[in-house]
């Protein structure tokens, strides 16, 4: 939290917890702590008192590395006490030898003189003198000695203000508006420790504090930044202070300069303030003050030896006299702008003075540089990126940000750096021959003794090859550590090096691994730079296994590579000679004597040589880039040097390909030159084999590339694949719109509408202060702090999409763009689907991918794009989580496994983490995935194609599979990932989580793995990776999980391990999505994929195991089914995840059939068993398997259309239901919760409260915009468990509670088990949890309603009961005031909460009621808190808790005593209690049934069959005898019991219903078995036995009846038609019996149907047309369509019509209450006439009209003709 600055509100209760455990800490945790909590500025605390005694007590024996981590704000805030601060003097003085930071002590020894006068008097001289020498110590360290580097900038990200000026961008905006007031001020003033912001009279500072100085989302200062304040101000300046929360909301110049007007003193400072250093005309505006520091002490380390230096050594010339004496002096008078501009313009400088002149004028450069590029002095964004000068080390320039990502910005950088060089040039320095320079404060050039031995005379150096000397020999000096080596080098000067990136290096050591050289190899370094690759080489193979040879055009870097093995000879004389070769080489021009060799491996530099570049100038110096013709002439010559069957390779970055410095990759070239003549070349022993190979370190690949067919085949797969998967986007994004279409854009649900009230705050106040909202509208009185319970990726999404949609079409509101979000991200989770499924399925095809997997990833689109599962979550207008989340997650998945992009895969997590608390799942997966790989032996590229997203807790990765032959893989590698934690709701949680504890650890156990292989102990290679994971993994949590750094398990995930009903938790398993998974959950959810996942997931396996190739994704999808089947059936919510295995498992098995109808058996058997599987190749077994596979189609053919229908009629009638606004049967809108959120909105109070259980609070918040008490968010279990003590109590006591709360309930009624009644017993569970004895019993058995309907005595007395109408309510403490005028079910009820307490609202309301901190939650009022306080006094409080006692005294009463000893055995003991035996008869006084309260129950137990009793849905029943060996086969075996063939059957039933297993008796006699005949079978329907299977007759007409009257789609159940009439033997009624049913088919015509009408068959249906408008009571009868229709009087009449008389297109139209059929077409070449007007359907047929619909007088259409030639 101190890191974070984030001071939670519960900090003090974490301090309170610590104050017995302070001693037990370990010193340096303990120090750590104590830092912490003085930054927290948690001193104050009364439970801070033993910190700073233990702190006190700790003084005198801490070691003094931990004296130097306590801060100085923890010595300033915890040691406050005259003693204590005086024994932390007294132990530094005593340690003053181990002091290396002496800033902390400074500001204690402020601290105390400023506002300890007396405690300063007290201290002893010698603690006096030390503070004293310390603080001189430290003045004169802030001399500046710049190094050569200083005018560089820092590779790290450059800030967006001149850091040398200001010390944040807020100060940079202040002084630039000061300086636009004409108000002339200081910039960095030092006082003491302390550096002023802003100086402007003499005791007059202005601070600019950043957000840094407050604590996050707070406007409270740090006690850092307090604590400065204070002694600012003891000092005696006038603190102005400039908060960044103000400054920043002022949108316009002018309203800043207000500001600072009336924060300033009335009278303006009228001193001119100047600089200490001189201001060029880029300074105009605030001057800086700087702060010097003395030389920093050289680190002595012993100096390599050198051999004698050959003079072939190339190294800088020294200035020649003359153009010293052309050359300007600089001496401590001359102005550093004059020099600076007189150099820019062309002049030569020579230093006399002082080095920090020199830094000073390169700086001044920089800057006119800059001016002149930008054309303005204001700092600019920089790249992330730079150049590094291969020789200083230095960066030598900058890239813009502004400049399109082309050659421009490239080519004016180099422009740039060579006009700074050629001005570097310039400036000249006197160097004695010592090395020691002829300036103050410069370093010393170690190389000067060593280059120029021969010049007893001072030289004089530019400045650029002081700097290259200067870095050279400090690298040469320290050396540079390879992890892969095992000694560290020693480069000389003028040598090319690289210490980051090293992963072309790593990736040639694991190459080496894999390597097996032929014996007597020779090998060739070629470009050997400092020998990295030689060493490496030798570290693999002895001398014996390969010779070396090490050549490189630099004569520096021979003499360096020659100078590091005569170093290793003299220090190991046991090794002898290493046996590597130096030759100074250009090229292969000295090497052809040498070869031909076995292996080249050349790295070359990777960026391309400028074409302006000056010749004059050394190439050495320019070692990072490539002449032209290097790689032609590379290829041309290396087959004259390498083995038929060598190796050579090439280590290459696309790094000028990605910048555009050039088009085309120079290899590339290189090897169509190879293609072309290289092999033609001669060559000793024939180069005609060698191929080279490439490795691109940016991800380039292989430049081997196949044919011109490979290639148009290739193109032609991934354009029919994405058009596939483009359509199938299209029909997921089409299929998710019948919500809009039928009900418009309207927010669903209850969670979306807080999602869409989130957006809308974000779109209305901005970023800042969605991140800082705390909503005091929900959660009343307490509050939610929004930002930390959210995932904000789906809001800042949204209103991204708005901004751009609105700049597009301003129709485009946010609520729109909310309904059509979940349609959008569908469709691109679909793409994603198929291009995960193609990566699968294509990437083990071979080199030649084939067409079956385009099929596959089409086909897996489709099904993702339609499946029920992900459509639960993503129709239009389910502004969910899941929503957004899902396409992220997948497009995860995909790129983790194809690799495309590391980036990709880092931004498509990172939004998933943003948007879900699913990310865990796909944190996991990964990780699971990973780990898989790491134990099947794929762990070696794992670790080079893994990195790490610790910050979101995830791996990502770009690999490439090692093939056949352990040929190189490229790396990618990245660290990126750190934005997760910028989620507030995310924050540090994935490195503390258990729930993400696994990837972790393997992340980690990867890096450790990596370390033992480089290692060069033999025994740590050869260990197993698995058992050092394993061993990683057991020692980190013996370490960590003692000290309780992870935290438990959640609620949600632990209730995944657990049984249900067992969580814990009432709450969490009080949500109906949490209950577990069912058989009928899949099958509404994935239909057809049912059968067709597992079929794909064997087909999977099978390829996994028995191919000879094996593919990463293979093993990723068997995973993924696997584990989202597991949680699937553990939460019925999480059967969304099962959405994405099933469509890829199905589109596998769709690729298998493709596969064996199109693929060769090379294909399909794999290479090594293509011969025993040729003849299928031939064309007669080909033909076959195509026909067999078509027929197969053939035969699926229905069950795909059905599928397709059923996810259809699934979107469109059960998951398209906005709940909020339903429809009735006839197709009118209920709208009954809109109505009363919009007179709550329009008649209650702005300020009004709304109490209603938490599932509505969200759309009260929403559509109301009232304040409610909770919500879906579910944040505080004790605050929801006050509220459902609050519904559930007696109204007496619920009144009591609820006038401290609320104005008004709102509650649901109406019966069904759906309303809150239904509801309530949750409520009153979750109440018990915390507030005991509210029921007698833990899960409140006593609480609900039997089944007869009647209530229990406690439900009977709650006030939810009462409210929604089902019992009598005291008028004197609810009323009524609204309830919904819809019938439907349930209706909404609104009663108003009478005498109101108003000292608890204006408590909610004050600011005492706020602990403000970072936030500021509210709190309980004092008369709420007194009903709870056992001490209260107040006579409201004496009576609540009166009667809550006498409720629970009475309640205890009625708790079921224990059962009796000696009961007989069977199941009704776990649920049966108050049991005992009486005479003959067992009586138990509770006996449990589901959805019931106990009830009472008796058996005469000696009765039974068998001594076994259970209990059935309350009921005590003796256990049934086995079944019968003799009875027919059926699925009610499964279900009855006790069946015998006796004529009938007496069976005892036992039914399933959802996720409750209840039992039931029951005596069936209408199941004969004369009707078991096969196919047919007996089955159990809800108790009765019924006989499925029976075949109907194919000639039956179809209709509704088929699906009552038979139980499978294929077969009917046993129906006959004969001469139009239709009998069926066995149709089901309502109550579950089959009984005979028959209707005269040929009366009911098209569009009527026969329907089964409780065991009848009866015609009906309707008939589209604008009737419906004016006619009710419509029926379809056995003939025609029959109604009562309106005339324009008003009057009704009863209408009729034919229905075979009115064809599409004509529609039936009511004429003054008579049906008429209207829009009949007429024929062509009619004769005019008036009789067009009344006459439809007419047409000339052998010269007579005929017109079949023509009014008469009565309103009635009738058929007219007449002969044409009549007229």
């Amino acid at each position: 939290m101190s890191r974070l600055r984030l001071k939670h509100p519960k900090a003090g209760r974490v301090l309170r917890h610590l104050s017995l455990a302070w001693r037990s800490l370990v010193e340096k945790t303990f120090v750590k702590s104590a830092n912490a909590v003085a930054k927290l500025d948690l001193s104050q605390e009364l439970w801070a008192k033993p910190l700073k005694m233990t702190l006190f007590t700790w003084l005198s024996t801490m070691s003094p590395q931990n004296l130097l981590r306590l801060k100085a704000i923890a010595v300033m805030e915890l040691l406050d006490e005259g003693e204590a601060m005086r024994s932390y003097l007294q132990r530094c003085l005593e340690d003053r030898h181990h002091l290396v930071y002496s800033r902390h002590l400074q500001m204690v020894e402020l601290h105390v003189h400023l506002l300890y006068p007396n405690l300063w008097n007290s201290l002893s001289e010698e603690v006096r003198l030390f503070l004293e020498e310390i603080r001189e110590a430290a003045n004169a360290s802030r001399e500046d000695s710049h190094s050569d580097d200083d005018d560089l900038p820092a590779t790290e990200l450059v800030r967006q203000f001149d850091r040398q000026r200001f010390n944040s961008e807020l100060h940079q905006e202040v002084s630039r508006m000061l300086s636009s007031m004409g108000l002339q001020h200081r910039n960095k003033l030092s006082a003491g420790p302390m550096v002023l912001d802003i100086h402007l009279a003499e005791m007059c500072i202005v601070e600019a504090a950043p957000a840094w100085q407050y604590y996050l989302r707070s406007s409270h200062l740090t006690a850092l930044a307090r604590r400065r304040q204070e002694m600012l101000q003891a000092m005696g300046f006038q603190v102005i202070v400039i908060p960044h929360f103000e400054w920043f909301q002022l949108e316009s110049p002018d309203a800043q300069r207000e500001f600072l007007r009336q924060r300033l003193p009335k009278e303006a400072p009228q001193e001119v303030v100047l600089s200490l250093l001189d201001r060029g005309p880029a300074q105009q505006g605030g001057g800086t003050q700087r702060r010097q520091r003395a030389p920093r002490r050289d680190v002595r380390r012993d100096v390599p030896e050198l051999p004698p230096v050959d003079e072939s050594i190339w190294k800088p010339m020294p200035v020649s006299e003359e153009e010293l004496k052309a050359a300007m002096v600089v001496d401590e008078h001359s102005s550093v702008a004059s020099v600076a501009d007189a150099v820019w313009a062309g002049g030569a400088a020579l230093f006399v003075h002082r080095w920090a002149q020199l830094a000073a004028v390169r700086k001044a450069l920089n800057a006119a540089a800059d001016a002149e590029e930008v054309g303005a002095v204001l700092p600019v964004q920089r790249f992330r990126w730079t150049m590094v000068d291969p020789v200083t080390g230095g960066v030598l320039g900058k890239a813009r940000a502004e400049h399109p990502a082309g050659t421009e910005p490239v080519e004016r950088f180099r422009v740039r750096r060579k006009r700074l060089r050629a001005c570097a040039r310039r400036l000249y320095v006197r160097v004695a021959s010592n090395g020691r320079l002829g300036v103050d404060g410069g370093p010393r050039l170690g190389y000067v003794p060593v280059l120029y031995a021969n010049h007893p005379f001072d030289l004089a150096f530019r400045a650029n090859d002081v700097a290259a000397l200067n870095v050279a020999w400090q690298f040469f000096v320290n050396g540079l550590d390879y992890s892969f080596l095992s000694r560290p080098l020693h480069p000389f000067f003028g040598v090319y090096f690289t210490l980051s990136p090293t992963e072309h290096f790593r990736l040639v050591d694991d190459w080496l691994k894999c390597w097996t050289p032929p014996s007597h190899s020779r090998v060739l370094d070629l470009g050997t730079g400092c020998g990295v690759i030689s060493f490496m080489l030798r570290q693999h193979f002895s001398r014996e296994e390969v010779s070396i040879v090490a050549s490189d055009r630099c004569p520096n870097a021979c003499f360096s590579v020659s100078a590091e093995l005569w170093r290793q000879a003299r220090s190991d004389e046991s090794s002898g000679d290493l046996g590597i070769q130096v030759k100074h080489s250009e090229l292969f021009e000295e090497l052809e004597e040498e070869g031909p060799f076995d292996l080249i491996i050349f790295n070359p530099p990777w960026v391309p040589r400028a074409l302006d570049h000056d010749a004059a100038e050394n190439d050495v110096v320019f070692g990072n880039d490539y002449p032209p013709k290097l790689f032609e002439k590379l290829f041309e010559e290396v087959p004259k040097v390498l083995q038929p069957s060598g190796h050579l390779l090439v280590l290459f970055s696309n790094y000028a390909l990605c910048r555009k410095l050039v088009e085309v990759s120079p290899m590339e070239l290189g090897t169509r030159r190879w293609e072309r003549g290289g092999r033609s070349s001669a060559a000793p022993g024939g180069g005609a084999e060698a191929k080279p190979f490439s490795t691109d370190t940016g991800g380039t690949g292989p430049l081997s590339g196949a044919g011109a067919a490979a290639l148009a085949w290739r193109v032609l797969l991934w354009v029919v694949l994405i058009g596939l998967l483009l359509e199938a986007g299209y029909r997921a994004y089409d299929i998710r719109l019948w919500a809009i279409k039928d009900y418009g854009p309207i927010i669903h649900e209850f969670d979306p509408w807080f999602n869409y009230r989130a957006t809308e705050y974000l779109a209305q106040h901005g970023w800042n202060k969605f991140f800082t909202w705390f909503d005091h509208q929900s959660w009343y009185p307490l509050g939610r702090p929004v930002a930390t319970t959210i995932y904000p990726g789906m809001q800042i999404t949204a209103v991204f999409l708005w901004q751009i949609l609105q700049r597009w079409d301003s129709s485009w509101d946010l609520n729109q763009v909310c309904c059509y979000m979940p349609a959008w991200f569908g469709a691109a989770t679909s793409f994603f689907t198929g291009l995960l499924t193609f990566d699968a399925l294509g990437r083990d095809a071979g080199p030649m991918p084939s067409g079956a997997a385009v099929l596959g990833a089409a086909a897996a689109a489709r099904c993702m794009a339609i499946v029920p599962a992900h459509l639960s979550r993503s129709v239009g207008g389910g502004f969910d989580n899941e929503a957004v989340a899902i396409g992220p997650m997948v497009a995860t998945f995909a790129f983790w496994c194809r690799a495309l992009r590391p980036g990709l895969s880092w931004v498509s997590y990172s939004f998933m983490a943003a948007s879900w608390g699913g990310y865990i799942f796909a944190l996991n997966m990964v990780g699971l995935h990973a780990g898989l790989l790491v134990f099947l032996g794929s762990a070696g590229n794992l670790y080079a194609a893994t990195r790490t997203a610790t910050g979101i807790g995830g791996l990502t990765a770009s690999k490439r599979d090692f093939k056949k032959g352990c040929e190189p893989a490229a790396i990618t590698f990245s660290s990126r990932g750190g934005q997760g934690f910028e989620v507030p709701m995310i924050s540090w949680t994935p490195l503390r989580s258990l729930e993400q504890l696994g990837p972790l650890v393997l992340f980690v156990a990867l890096q450790l793995h990596q370390v033992f292989r480089r290692l060069p102990l033999q025994r740590v290679k050869s260990w197993s990776f698995g058992a050092q994971v394993g061993a990683m993994a057991a020692l980190a949590l013996a370490i960590l999980w003692p000290s309780g750094f992870f935290s438990p398990l959640s609620v949600r995930v632990s209730a995944l391990f657990v049984k249900h009903t067992k969580t814990g938790n009432p709450l969490v398993d009080s949500v109906a999505e949490h209950q577990p998974g069912s058989a009928d959950a899949y099958w509404n959810y994935l239909g057809g994929l049912c059968f067709t996942a597992p079929v794909g997931f064997l087909i999977v396996l099978l390829r996994v195991l028995l191919r000879p190739w094996r593919a990463d994704a293979d093993w990723f999808m068997l995973a993924l089914g696997a584990v989202s089947y597991f949680f699937a059936r553990k939460m019925k919510r999480l059967i969304i995840f099962m959405a994405l295995p099933a469509s890829t498992l199905t589109g596998c098995a769709v690729t298998f059939l493709a596969d064996v109808a199109l693929a060769s058996a090379e294909f399909r058997l794999g290479r090594s068993e293509h011969r025993r599987g040729a003849w299928l190749d031939q064309p007669v077994p080909r033909l076959l398997r195509l026909a067999a596979v078509m027929g197969m189609c053939y035969l699926l053919k229905p069950q795909v259309e059905e599928f397709l229908h059923f996810c259809d009629h699934k979107a469109r009638w059960s998951l398209s239901h906005p709940q909020i606004v339903t429809k009735a049967k006839d197709g009118t809108l209920i709208d009954d919760y809109r109505q009363a959120y919009g007179w709550l909105r329009q008649n209650t109070a702005s300020d009004a409260r709304i109490m209603a259980w938490w599932d509505y609070g969200y759309q009260i918040a929403g559509l109301a915009n009232r304040t409610t008490l909770a919500d879906g968010n579910t944040w505080n279990h004790e605050h929801i468990a006050l509220l459902g003590l609050a519904l559930s109590s007696p109204q007496g006591e619920a009144h009591k509670i609820a006038r401290h709360l609320a104005d008004y309930v709102l509650v649901w009624s109406g019966g069904g088990g759906k309303d809150d009644v239904g509801k309530s017993k949750h409520m009153a569970r979750i109440a018990n949890s915390v507030y005991r004895g509210h029921c007698n019993e833990d899960d409140c058995d006593q609480y609900g309603i039997f089944p007869d309907g009647k209530p229990s005595k406690m439900m009977e007395a709650s006030l939810v009961y009462r409210l929604c109408g089902r019992g009598s309510l005291d008028e004197r403490l609810f009323r009524e005031v609204y309830v919904s005028a819809s019938t439907s079910d349930p209706d909404p009820a609104d009663p108003v909460v009478l005498d109101v307490s108003a000292s608890s609202r204006r408590w909610a309301a004050s600011a005492e009621a706020k602990r403000c901190d970072a936030y500021c939650p509210g709190s309980y009022s004092r008369g709420l808190q007194e009903l709870f306080d056992p001490n209260a006094t107040h006579q409201e409080a004496l009576d609540y808790q009166a009667a809550y006692a006498t409720r629970v005294q009475e309640q205890l009463k009625e708790k079921p005593l224990p059962n009796q000893e000696g009961l007989p055995p069977g199941s009704y003991l776990d649920s049966c209690r108050g049991c005992l035996i009486s005479g003959t008869r067992l009586t138990c006084s509770h006996c449990r049934a589901p959805g019931s309260p106990s009830i009472a129950s008796n058996l005469e137990y000696q009765k039974c069959p068998l001594p076994q009793i259970n209990n059935i849905q309350g009921r005590l029943q003796c256990e049934p005898k086995p079944n019968a060996a003799s009875i027919p086969r059926g699925g009610y075996q499964r279900s009855c019991k006790g069946c015998d063939m006796q004529g009938h059957l007496d069976v005892v039933v036992t039914v399933r219903p959802a996720a409750v297993t209840a039992v039931a008796a029951a005596r069936s006699r209408g199941a004969s078995p004369r009707f078991h005949r096969s196919p047919a079978e007996l089955d159990n329907d809800n108790g009765r036995l019924t006989c499925r299977g029976v075949p109907n007759d194919l000639a039956c007409p179809p209709g509704p009846y088929l699906k009552s009257c038979h139980w499978e789609h294929v077969r009917g159940q046993g129906c006959r038609s004969e001469a139009g009439h239709v009998s069926c033997a066995l149709c089901r009624r309502a109550d579950g019996r089959q009984v005979a049913a028959e209707a005269a088919a040929g009366r009911c015509r098209w569009p009527a149907q026969l329907e089964n009408q409780d065991g009848e068959l009866v015609c009906s249906g309707s008939l589209a047309g604008p009737y419906k408008q004016s006619c009710s009571k419509c029926s379809l009868a056995w003939t025609d369509p029959s109604g009562e229709c309106a005339k324009s009087d008003g009057q009704r009449l009863v209408s009729s019509y034919e229905v075979s008389r009115c064809q599409s297109p004509a529609e039936l139209h009511n004429r003054e209450g008579k049906l008429t059929c209207q829009g009949v077409p007429n024929g062509r070449r009619l004769p005019p006439g008036p009789y067009l007007e009344s006459c439809e359907g007419c047409h000339v047929f052998k010269e007579t009209l005929h017109c079949s619909h023509c009014l008469n007088a009565e309103g009635l259409q009738l058929k007219s003709s007449l002969e044409a030639d009549c007229c």
